[in-house]
């Protein structure tokens, strides 16, 4: 038998039926039609997001060694004593340092360290375009319990002017910030210190980033130190003067007695960047140094 055509099948129903029928068919074609446009936008979705997203890329990409090496300028390890006092930096920047006064241990952070015992120990770098970057993060690892009225630089390149980063003194008669973290930049006086010290007699990893606009203290891969915030677009101030570790060689006002004060206890790792790192890059650089 010939299966008859659809019209020829709802011509053959009664009126009343008809009308019911047609109702549903009405019905099911445009659920059809709702079910093709919900596919076709899934389709297109399915498309266009990924090629969306690859075009904007991640919001935080992911950190490795190879990545954090990018605008590193310094890096002393100080694995080893160095010969004749010549400290070499490791980042490929010729950064090379000059040691005096300061002895070396291998009972470093991780390997070895050297150890700032009196005024006048340092390791001087010769100053030049790459150690007065635009923006930058200073890093090293710090072991003292020694705290007194004077600033104890653990980075030297003039506070008022380029940047110090040291274990606090005194202001005035004000002895409440002795043992905290400080982190001075300029042009200008742009000051900072930590919640708590970190003159305790412990290893401390320390650093300090500053990206145009946020100046910042970390402690051991945390934020220790509310964002001191710059006006957008400004840059870090360059000097003349050589960049030292361990002591200051750059306050030169007579009002102040700290010319010449070398910190007391270990260094290790001392690094610099022309760039802020991340937080999230922070963190990585404590937990790969542990």
């Amino acid at each position: 038998m010939k299966s008859r055509s659809f019209t020829n099948r709802n011509n053959s129903l009664p009126e009343p039926d008809r009308s019911i029928y047609l109702s549903t068919v009405i019905k099911t074609e445009l659920m059809k039609k709702n079910t093709c446009a919900i596919l076709t936008a899934a389709i297109v979705a399915a498309v266009s997001i990924p090629s969306i997203i690859a075009k904007a890329g991640p919001t935080d990409e992911s950190v490795t060694e190879s990545s954090l090496h990018k605008g590193l300028i310094l890096h002393f390890t100080f694995d080893q004593d160095a010969p004749g006092g010549k400290v070499t930096d490791v980042s490929g920047k010729g950064n090379n340092g000059k040691a005096s006064g300061v002895r070396w241990t291998a009972d470093g952070k991780n390997g070895g360290a050297y150890e700032f015992t009196a005024d006048g120990d340092e390791i001087v770098v010769a100053n030049n375009k790459s150690v007065n970057p635009k923006q930058m993060t200073l890093a090293a690892w710090i072991k003292t319990s020694y705290m007194d009225d004077k600033w104890r630089r653990i980075f030297d390149k003039s506070y008022t002017q380029g940047y110090a980063l040291s274990i606090a003194g005194d202001f005035g008669k004000n002895q409440s910030q002795r043992g905290l973290l400080s982190l001075e930049m300029g042009p200008g006086n742009h000051f900072m210190l930590t919640r708590k010290k970190v003159a305790d007699g412990q290893w401390h990893q320390v650093v300090a980033t500053f990206d145009g606009t946020d100046e910042m203290l970390f402690v051991d891969g945390k934020l220790e130190a509310r964002p001191l915030r710059w006006k957008k677009g400004k840059k870090l101030g360059a000097t003349d003067f050589n960049l030292v570790i361990g002591c200051n060689r750059s306050n030169l006002s007579p009002a102040e007695n700290d010319l010449g004060a070398s910190f007391r206890g270990l260094i290790a790792e001392p690094m610099m960047w022309n760039r802020a790192l991340s937080t999230n890059e922070v963190a990585f650089l404590y937990q790969s140094q542990q």
